[in-house]
Protein backbone atom coordinates (compact mmCIF):
# COMPACT_ATOMS: atom_id res chain seq x y z
CA UNK A 1 0.00 0.00 0.00
CA UNK A 2 1.31 3.60 -1.19
CA UNK A 3 1.49 5.68 2.42
CA UNK A 4 -1.67 8.22 2.37
CA UNK A 5 -0.37 11.75 1.43
CA UNK A 6 -2.58 13.85 4.17
CA UNK A 7 -3.20 17.65 3.31
CA UNK A 8 -4.60 20.82 4.39
CA UNK A 9 -3.99 24.36 5.84
CA UNK A 10 -3.20 23.21 9.18
CA UNK A 11 -1.41 19.67 7.87
CA UNK A 12 1.57 19.53 9.73
CA UNK A 13 3.71 16.14 8.47
CA UNK A 14 5.39 15.67 11.73
CA UNK A 15 2.49 16.23 14.07
CA UNK A 16 -0.49 14.95 12.23
CA UNK A 17 0.99 11.54 10.05
CA UNK A 18 1.12 9.13 12.58
CA UNK A 19 -2.13 10.29 14.14
CA UNK A 20 -4.17 10.03 10.97
CA UNK A 21 -2.37 7.61 9.41
CA UNK A 22 -3.32 5.21 12.27
CA UNK A 23 -7.14 6.29 12.12
CA UNK A 24 -7.16 5.57 8.18
CA UNK A 25 -5.73 2.26 9.09
CA UNK A 26 -8.38 1.62 11.57
CA UNK A 27 -11.53 2.77 9.93
CA UNK A 28 -10.12 1.06 6.88
CA UNK A 29 -9.57 -2.63 8.57
CA UNK A 30 -13.82 -2.14 10.04
CA UNK A 31 -15.60 -1.04 6.81
CA UNK A 32 -13.65 -3.14 4.34
CA UNK A 33 -16.15 -5.60 5.07
CA UNK A 34 -19.20 -3.14 3.35
CA UNK A 35 -21.02 -3.41 6.13
CA UNK A 36 -23.31 -0.56 7.02
CA UNK A 37 -22.14 1.41 10.41
CA UNK A 38 -22.94 4.85 11.52
CA UNK A 39 -20.03 6.42 13.26
CA UNK A 40 -20.56 5.95 16.31
CA UNK A 41 -20.55 1.87 15.97
CA UNK A 42 -17.49 2.64 13.96
CA UNK A 43 -15.95 4.67 16.76
CA UNK A 44 -16.48 1.73 19.17
CA UNK A 45 -15.30 -0.84 16.70
CA UNK A 46 -11.99 0.95 16.74
CA UNK A 47 -12.33 0.89 20.27
CA UNK A 48 -12.84 4.93 20.70
CA UNK A 49 -9.53 5.78 18.95
CA UNK A 50 -10.85 8.76 16.85
CA UNK A 51 -13.72 11.16 17.37
CA UNK A 52 -16.61 10.91 14.96
CA UNK A 53 -15.52 13.84 13.40
CA UNK A 54 -12.29 12.47 12.50
CA UNK A 55 -13.90 8.91 11.36
CA UNK A 56 -15.82 11.05 9.23
CA UNK A 57 -12.87 12.61 7.58
CA UNK A 58 -10.83 9.54 7.05
CA UNK A 59 -14.15 8.38 5.30
CA UNK A 60 -14.43 11.04 2.77
CA UNK A 61 -10.73 11.10 2.56
CA UNK A 62 -11.28 7.04 1.00
CA UNK A 63 -13.08 8.90 -1.68
CA UNK A 64 -10.23 11.19 -3.17
CA UNK A 65 -8.71 9.90 -6.02
CA UNK A 66 -4.96 10.02 -4.06
CA UNK A 67 -6.63 7.54 -1.40
CA UNK A 68 -7.97 4.65 -3.63
CA UNK A 69 -11.18 6.71 -4.72
CA UNK A 70 -12.93 4.26 -2.96
CA UNK A 71 -17.23 4.15 -2.63
CA UNK A 72 -18.83 5.26 0.03
CA UNK A 73 -22.04 5.11 0.34
CA UNK A 74 -24.44 7.37 2.94
CA UNK A 75 -28.00 6.56 3.81
CA UNK A 76 -30.22 8.36 6.09
CA UNK A 77 -31.48 6.13 9.13
CA UNK A 78 -33.96 8.78 11.54
CA UNK A 79 -33.27 12.17 13.56
CA UNK A 80 -29.94 13.48 11.92
CA UNK A 81 -28.70 9.77 12.06
CA UNK A 82 -26.70 8.40 8.81
CA UNK A 83 -25.13 4.82 7.93
CA UNK A 84 -21.91 4.30 6.00
CA UNK A 85 -20.88 1.62 3.54
CA UNK A 86 -17.37 1.46 2.55
CA UNK A 87 -17.20 0.01 -1.22
CA UNK A 88 -13.43 -0.85 -2.32
CA UNK A 89 -12.11 0.37 -5.52
CA UNK A 90 -10.42 -2.75 -6.58
CA UNK A 91 -7.98 -3.66 -9.88
CA UNK A 92 -10.30 -5.97 -12.34
CA UNK A 93 -8.31 -9.43 -10.84
CA UNK A 94 -8.87 -8.30 -7.49
CA UNK A 95 -12.72 -7.92 -8.05
CA UNK A 96 -12.51 -11.80 -9.06
CA UNK A 97 -10.92 -12.53 -5.76
CA UNK A 98 -13.05 -10.02 -3.60
CA UNK A 99 -16.28 -11.94 -5.47
CA UNK A 100 -15.37 -14.88 -4.78
CA UNK A 101 -14.34 -14.46 -0.77
CA UNK A 102 -17.47 -12.75 -0.31
CA UNK A 103 -19.17 -15.77 -1.89
CA UNK A 104 -17.05 -18.56 0.30
CA UNK A 105 -18.57 -16.39 3.37
CA UNK A 106 -21.95 -16.67 2.23
CA UNK A 107 -22.14 -12.66 1.51
CA UNK A 108 -23.53 -11.00 -1.66
CA UNK A 109 -21.21 -9.03 -2.81
CA UNK A 110 -21.44 -5.00 -2.43
CA UNK A 111 -19.46 -3.77 -5.93
CA UNK A 112 -18.78 -0.04 -6.66
CA UNK A 113 -20.09 0.91 -9.99
CA UNK A 114 -16.49 3.36 -10.32
CA UNK A 115 -13.60 2.30 -12.31
CA UNK A 116 -11.26 0.12 -11.09
CA UNK A 117 -7.76 1.99 -10.73
CA UNK A 118 -6.31 1.29 -7.74
CA UNK A 119 -5.26 -1.27 -5.26
CA UNK A 120 -6.69 -2.33 -1.99
CA UNK A 121 -4.33 -0.83 1.09
CA UNK A 122 -2.66 -3.90 2.62
CA UNK A 123 -2.11 -4.08 6.04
Amino acid sequence: MREPEFDGESYETERDFDRLHSQYQRVWNVMKDSKWRTLYQIHVAINGLGTEAAISARLRDFRKEKFGNHTVNRRYLHDGLFEYQLIPNVKPVQLELYQEMKKRAGEQPALSTTKYAHELPQH
